[in-house]
């Protein structure tokens, strides 16, 4: 696991979206597989596998203003996602919280 870890942190410190991506990848990946072990049927993977990559899809556009927060460090990153979760649902809401998330301060050094 360490050599791992050690791989992947050049990837993280150039760009911090990489890591909570994967890991979103990651889940979707798992999810599919055990669902398709469960279900066990070759005729339903196919499309199984179009509906898992269409909701991992729509699962990643809706959580983008919060991952953006949370990468820029943005001061008010708890706010954007409360808001993402509640609000996000709707097109105004959620473009406003990706303006918000993109122009949003970084938090001060402690």
């Amino acid at each position: 696991m360490r050599s791992v870890v050690m791989l992947a942190s050049p990837l993280v410190t150039k760009s911090p979206l990489v890591l909570p991506l994967a890991v979103f990848a990651g889940a979707v990946v798992v999810c599919g597989v055990g669902l398709a072990l469960v279900l066990g049927f070759a005729a339903v993977l196919a499309p199984l596998g179009v509906v898992v990559a269409g909701l991992a899809l729509v699962l990643a556009l809706f959580v983008l203003p919060t991952v953006v927060a949370f990468s820029r460090r943005a001061e008010n990153t708890l706010a954007i996602f409360l808001l993402n979760v509640f609000l996000g649902w709707t097109v105004v809401a959620w473009i406003a919280l990706l303006v918000w998330a993109l122009v949003a301060r970084p938090r001060r050094a402690s």
